[in-house]
């Protein structure tokens, strides 16, 4: 893909996560004594499925000349492509440990209790969503005190292949974003990031 690509489709996040999904490398999976078998965010795509469809149909100079109302038809139908994203149904009851970046849906305090877990900083914030396959949706009872929210982390639980759909606020606007998360989480511990001991 070449510079003009960025720059005339204008979609940023769903560019993005192409890219991501197109170039994350598979890691080893690692056991732990609690049974959890840590993941990366490629475990979490079924082998086969291209986010990049919409875009491979048009050369570089095809989107370049586009109107502003078909590069509208375009987001609108990458976005519903990204949103229907297909889960891994061999994943549905596993006990897993992965890391992320969370997306607060509930405070108390300083503590979230109700999040999306991301693969990358700064997904759904000013920008589309990445694929529904690529959000988790989690509960914390306990609560997980944040101090900085551009701190990866690694969470631990059981994971279910369930599609939900929930609200993203965003501070100082008066919209909320629509955001739908291929997979759900009952969390058991979250721990600050660090790199797998191999």
């Amino acid at each position: 893909m070449r510079k003009t690509f960025c720059h005339y489709l204008r979609l940023p996040a769903q560019i993005l996560a192409v890219l991501l999904l197109m170039v994350v490398q598979a890691t080893p999976l690692w056991s732990f004594e609690d049974n959890a078998t840590e993941i990366d965010w490629e475990a979490l795509i079924p082998p086969g499925w291209n986010p990049a469809e919409p875009f491979e149909r048009y050369s570089d100079v095809e989107i370049a000349r586009m109107s502003a109302e078909e590069i509208n038809l375009l987001e609108t139908e990458s976005q519903m492509i990204f949103d229907a994203a297909p889960s891994v149904q061999a994943l549905n009851g596993e006990e897993v440990r992965m890391p992320g970046y969370l997306l607060p849906l509930e405070f108390e305090g300083n503590e979230v209790s109700e999040f999306f877990l991301v693969p990358y900083l700064g997904a759904c914030i000013h920008v589309p969503p990445p694929p529904a396959n690529q959000i988790v949706y989690g509960r914390y009872d306990k609560g997980y005190e944040v101090d900085d929210l551009y701190t990866p982390v690694w969470i631990s639980g059981t994971l279910q292949v369930d599609r939900s759909s929930n609200q993203l606020g965003e501070t100082g606007f008066q919209t909320k974003l629509d955001v739908t998360s291929g997979y759900t989480m009952q969390v058991k511990s979250i721990e600050p990031y660090t790199e797998p001991v191999q």
